[in-house]
């Protein structure tokens, strides 16, 4: 890890939720993604692995046809971390 561009500070790495600005819609919850934060209020947020969410993204928008506020995605990692990690997605119903 990296410390701040800004500052130079050590970033502290928490797990948090994330509005994420996918496309002109609605945006779509991402659950406890890495969030890297500094004392001077500089910010970072890590999404692992953007092709499959994409593509993760578009096939819930179009094959379940739920609304975009009742989806959230969450990514797992696999046996070998972030590289065979898929990301999963939860349906809320309307």
């Amino acid at each position: 890890m990296h410390g701040c561009f800004d500052c130079g500070k050590p970033l502290e790495a928490t797990k948090r939720d994330h509005l994420y600005g996918y496309d002109h819609g609605k945006k779509i919850l991402l659950r406890e993604v890495t969030f890297l934060a500094c004392t001077c209020g500089y910010y970072e947020i890590e999404i692992p692995r953007m092709g499959p969410l994409h593509e993760a993204i578009s096939q819930a928008l179009s094959v379940l046809h739920a609304k975009r506020e009742n989806l959230s995605f969450i990514f797992a990692p696999g046996d070998h971390g972030v590289r065979d990690g898929a990301w999963g997605v939860v349906v809320r119903g309307s």
